[in-house]
């Protein structure tokens, strides 16, 4: 169990479904709409055999209980499930190959670095730029530019 808190769109499934079941559904299905037709749970529909290969018969049938047979967005939820991998102990190749994502990726978020190395807690501007560092030049001509 990481201290990192979930993001709002992993709730609502950490409540339904607890958190091991929750990484489970994510990492099976995670990133796309499920279809929860009106009888999916049941064996005979055509999309059980799909959904419950993928992640489940009854994880399958808590999901068509609770959303009432609607669209559902399975989240990524990436960042969090960086920092659940780690708290157990895998390294960033493992979380890497888990996340599809290079190893100096998964390490930047893990660190808050930038892409450039740069650390990550710099204050963007309210037109989406960055704020220039303290004490560095500022050419007043380049930000000046319309976006």
């Amino acid at each position: 169990m990481s201290n990192r808190p979930p993001p709002g769109s992993v709730q609502e499934f950490l409540e339904l479904l607890g958190e091991a079941d929750t990484l489970k559904l994510i990492e099976a299905a995670g990133g796309q709409n499920l279809v929860l037709p009106k009888g999916v749970e049941q064996p005979g529909h055509k999309l059980h055999a799909k959904y419950a290969a993928q992640f489940g018969a009854e994880l399958l049938a808590k999901l068509a209980r609770y959303f009432g047979y609607a669209r559902v967005q399975v989240p990524l939820a990436k960042k969090w499930r960086m920092h659940l991998y780690r708290a157990e102990g895998r390294s960033f190749a493992d979380i890497a190959l888990l996340l599809r994502m290079s190893e100096n990726a998964v390490e930047r978020a893990m660190s808050g670095r930038l892409a450039d190395g740069r650390a990550g807690n710099a204050i963007p501007v309210a037109d989406g730029r960055r704020a220039p560092k303290p004490g560095k030049h500022h050419d007043e001509r380049q930000t000046a530019m319309p976006l």
